[in-house]
């Protein structure tokens, strides 16, 4: 097996605002450490980098001051979209070390179940392994073209490259050829949509009108004015509290567990005096 080369320099600097001044540079911040070595802050060139990640590389050879020695690729951080490598860990290795490393498992072929409507449903989409460095596989494949409706996949019927040996549990399910379930959504009750439909006639829309988000938050409310006990408020305040909230400019409604700054001072919850299921709908209060 062919072991890439990377070229890495030091770096005295640190922190972050010198590691992003790296990154605009193109180049990654990343440490070195292991056999009972100094620990080395590093930078190594961001398109190589991205190279041995597309390539699924895990030992390299590193040449640093003039020196090569090989390495592992132990662990990357990338940024909050997951896109860019902001930093990389690296440990040092001899090729007859015997190293961790967790292996994505790829699946080759159709499931015989897929003629009877079942999919391949992947509880688990890595294994972790314990092997010599100088046989590190990129990944696992699988044969799933033998696998019957309702059989299941388990990391011991997973074939492991020679020397290699499993980490976790042998009998632990990693994947499954089943028909998928389809879950069925109940048409709302007859009450529920007689309320929306009454408090869009109270605004004077028609029924049609109040569609998708605003017909579901009408709903919620009065539903939790239902469960509060407070049926004997009149249609009205209700629509003005389960309203609040829809559309560009209105007032807004915020559920508070603590009487509001009104009622705090004496002169009332607020300016109508309603206060409906835990819900405030004076827009001067703020969202909380």
């Amino acid at each position: 097996m062919a072991i890439p080369a990377l070229k890495a320099e030091r770096r005295t600097l640190s922190g972050t605002k010198n590691n992003r001044s790296l990154r605009a540079q193109g180049k990654i911040p990343a440490v070195l450490y292991g056999k009972g070595k100094e620990n080395i802050n590093i930078a190594l060139d961001t398109g190589a980098v991205n190279k041995l990640m597309h390539d699924a590389e895990h030992v390299v050879e590193l040449e640093l001051d003039g020196t090569r020695s090989h390495a592992l690729l132990r662990a990357a951080q990338r940024d909050y979209l997951g896109d860019n490598i902001e930093h990389l860990d690296l440990t040092r290795v001899d090729l007859n070390d015997e190293v961790r490393v967790n292996l994505p498992l790829r699946w080759v072929g159709t499931p015989k179940g897929a003629n009877q409507g079942g999919v391949l449903e992947v509880i688990r989409a890595g294994i972790a392994l314990s092997c010599k460095a100088s046989n590190i596989p990129k990944y696992i494949e699988t044969d799933v073209s033998a696998v019957e409706l309702n059989q299941s996949i388990f990391y011991k019927d997973i074939k492991l490259p020679a020397g290699a040996k499993l980490i976790p549990r042998a009998d632990l399910l990693v994947a499954i050829c089943r028909v998928p379930r389809v879950i069925e959504i109940a048409a709302p009750a007859a009450g529920e949509a007689a309320a929306a439909d009454a408090v869009a006639a109270a605004l004077g829309h028609e029924g049609a009108e109040i569609r998708g988000r605003e017909r579901g938050q009408i709903l919620e409310r009065w539903t939790a004015a239902q469960m509060a006990g407070q049926e004997g408020h009149e249609l009205a305040d209700v629509t003005a509290i389960g309203l609040h909230g829809l559309g560009r400019g209105a007032p807004f409604a915020r559920k508070i567990s603590e009487p509001c700054g009104d009622r705090a001072r004496g002169i009332g919850c607020c300016a109508k005096g309603l206060r409906l299921a835990g819900f405030c709908h004076e827009p001067r209060l703020g969202r909380k």
